[in-house]
């Protein structure tokens, strides 16, 4: 199959949807399906491979002030037709992107929405009062994101029922498909024993507010004051809370707190080996790829119960606190784990997963929708 996937931005930049865009399509390359990746650079245009799969990145100097809203790939899209004529299936991620419902609306006008699938990775929610009011206005605008296309996939329970919620959609036009790890998946249980006076924690992820790593630096600062455990905290990641997060490290004077910027693969890997316990404090999550991560990589994960995060509160060694935290019982709950045998694993097969898995998944509905009508697929 010829298969064009298109968002915002695509690797080197790092993030959730970048990561999944990624992984997926990377294990359909080694399938043996032809991928065309499409997304936007305030740089120079330019197209080149990066690990088999042919990338298309269209230059515009103002998306990122439009909320990813492209004024150049109107104009793309007349230069490189043939891409868009040629492809089996146009496969679009990311409600929160404009680029996305520009092109879903660009596509549908063309005549391709019978190729059309739509991955929102969809939250709901702003994560502040300007952004919730962002939100109840883009809802009016995005539905045709929803209508337009033949499937829409999501990657969790949860973000199906809010998008049920939240618009008027057919539960027969979705499908769940989880994502994937790029980490072998333990099919038998391991013990974890934490004894030592100095513990590793990791964060992977975006620096933004809603990720709730100000609730993790106040809990490191009341374990370290009460000086009988040492904790050192490495965060994985960039974003446009930094700032304030530096600002915090300096007002509560920690001096174990490693901000690494990005990191390659291999250095995330050496990561999760070299930690103890694995921390997402978060307000939202369509899914959370590193917390399954982070379990397969046999980490002690604490999670916040909320959202897509609740479905992973009941895998072994996962344990849910409430959100917003309270940092003193967060605080106390990891001084807990200590000298504790915490099992990990087993896991539930639907949610912790390999890339291999998902992209069969992918391949078979891409498969499906091209042999039969709309309405052929299935929830189930």
């Amino acid at each position: 199959m010829k298969i064009v996937s298109i968002y915002s931005s695509y690797y080197p930049e790092r993030g959730g949807i970048q990561n999944v865009i990624r992984f997926l399509n990377e294990r359909l390359q080694f399938m043996g399906h032809s991928i065309q990746v499409i997304c936007l650079t305030a740089d120079r245009a330019s197209h080149e491979v990066i690990n088999g799969v042919e990338v298309f990145r269209v230059a515009d100097s103002y998306y990122s002030y439009l909320y990813s809203y492209s004024i150049s790939f109107k104009s793309f899209y007349f230069d490189n037709k043939s891409v868009f004529d040629q492809a089996d299936i146009i496969h679009v991620h990311g409600y929160g992107s404009l680029f996305s419902w520009q092109v879903i609306r660009l596509f549908n006008s063309r005549g391709y929405s019978s190729k059309l699938i739509f991955t929102p990775h969809y939250e709901g929610i702003g994560f502040s009062r300007f952004r919730n009011l962002l939100h109840a206005i883009y809802r009016h605008l995005a539905k045709s994101s929803f209508e337009q296309p033949k499937l829409i996939t999501c990657v969790s329970e949860y973000e199906k029922n809010n998008l049920l919620g939240h618009f008027q959609i057919d539960p027969q036009k979705i499908k769940v498909i989880g994502n994937g790890i790029n980490y072998p998946v333990p099919h038998k249980p391991t013990v974890k024993i934490i004894n030592k006076k100095s513990i590793n924690i990791l964060f992977a992820g975006r620096l933004e507010r809603k990720k709730g790593i100000q609730y993790l630096l106040r809990t490191l600062s009341i374990v370290n004051r009460e000086g009988d455990l040492k904790i050192n905290l490495f965060l994985v990641g960039e974003g446009s809370y930094s700032d304030n997060l530096r600002n915090i490290v300096s007002e509560l004077e920690l001096i174990n707190v490693h901000f690494m910027g990005q990191v390659s693969d291999d250095e995330l890997d050496s990561l999760y080996k070299s930690s103890d316990m694995f921390v997402l404090l978060s307000q939202s999550e369509a899914y959370g790829i590193v917390v399954a991560e982070a379990l397969a990589q046999g980490l002690i994960t604490i999670v916040s119960n909320t959202t897509a995060l609740t479905e992973f509160v009941g895998e072994a060694g996962c344990i849910g606190v409430d959100y917003p935290p309270n940092v003193n019982e967060v605080a106390a709950l990891i001084k807990t784990l200590v000298d504790r045998e915490v099992v990990i694993g087993p896991f539930n097969s639907k949610k912790i997963r390999s890339w291999a898995t998902v992209a069969k998944e992918y391949e078979d509905s891409y498969a499906m929708l091209i042999e039969k009508p709309y309405g052929s697929i299935s929830s189930e």
